[in-house]
């Protein structure tokens, strides 16, 4: 396509005195634009269509290489987004991480102190020398000694033995039921 403006040459009326150009082009009225349309073989006929056609391919190669560049741009701009997600995320992950170490550990320290605090109050029973061993002591004795005898007379001659082991062994049994803190026990 070749585009221009048009001026209007007017020429002098025939039989006038005036002999010189006059262009109405100047007057301001616009003239009117025109376009012309040429063929490719009339273009390539004028030596014309080798400057337009190259500079058409020019400007194509120059479309082309700026889609590229526009291309690559926005993949680099992708990958510096993923990388930097990527980046937040590992850095969140390691802040989670580092939290419930600690939280581990504040876990561990407070299991070791309640396992000591348990050890520190675990039950040992008071070291006393058994309750009524003489009086067992005197049962085993008379039943020793009666071995061989009747059951009527073991039991007569060990009575009073027996009897005395039986009021020492309920002192015993009531002096420790008053250390106990009543209800603490199990209801069998």
């Amino acid at each position: 396509w070749i585009t221009g403006r048009a001026t209007r040459t007017s020429w002098p009326e025939m039989g006038s005195s005036s002999s010189t150009e006059r262009s109405d082009a100047a007057s301001g009225d616009g003239g009117g634009g025109f376009g012309v349309r040429m063929t490719p073989a009339l273009l390539n006929s004028t030596g014309v269509s080798s400057t337009a056609t190259h500079s058409q391919q020019a400007q194509e190669q120059a479309n082309e290489q700026l889609q590229e560049a526009f291309r690559q741009g926005a993949l680099y701009a992708q990958q510096q987004f993923q990388q930097q997600q990527e980046e937040e995320r590992s850095v969140l992950r390691q802040e989670q991480l580092t939290a419930l170490q600690q939280e581990n550990e504040q876990r561990e320290r407070a299991l070791a102190e309640s396992i000591e605090a348990l050890h520190k109050r675990k039950y040992s029973a008071p070291i006393q020398p058994m309750g009524c061993k003489t009086e067992r002591d005197a049962v085993l004795l008379c039943y020793q000694t009666h071995r061989g005898a009747p059951p009527g007379d073991l039991v007569s001659a060990c009575e009073r033995a027996v009897s005395d082991l039986d009021q020492c062994a309920n002192a015993v049994r009531l002096a420790a039921m008053t250390k106990i803190v009543p209800n603490s026990l199990p209801d069998h």
